[in-house]
C-alpha cells in the first residue's frame, strides 16, 4: 500500500484500512466515550459536506479551542552525562 507523503489532514490508520480528514474523525470517534461517540455517525453526511465543515474548523481551530503553549525540556548536565553517546 502507497502511504501518501503530501498529507494536509488528520490520517487515522486501522489495520490496512487508511482513514483521512473527516473520515479519520468519524473511524477514531466510535472509539470516543459516549456521547462523543455519536460524532462517528457524521459517515452519513457527503463527502462534500464532510470536506467543507473539517475545512472551516481546521481554518478556525485555534480560536475554536485555543493553542496550548508547549517547550521542550532540556536536560540538566548530570542527565546529559549520565546518556549514552
Amino acid at each position: 500500500m502507497a502511504i501518501p507523503t503530501d498529507l494536509d489532514a488528520v490520517c487515522f490508520v486501522e489495520g490496512s484500512q487508511v482513514s483521512l480528514g473527516p473520515f479519520a474523525f468519524y473511524a477514531a470517534a466510535k472509539y470516543f466515550r459516549m456521547p462523543w461517540a455519536f460524532l462517528a455517525c457524521g459517515r452519513i453526511f457527503p463527502a462534500f459536506f464532510s470536506w467543507g465543515i473539517y475545512r472551516m474548523i481546521a481554518r478556525n481551530r485555534y480560536r475554536l479551542f485555543g493553542k496550548a503553549e508547549s517547550a521542550c525540556i532540556l536536560p540538566t548536565a548530570e542527565q546529559r552525562a549520565a546518556q549514552l553517546d
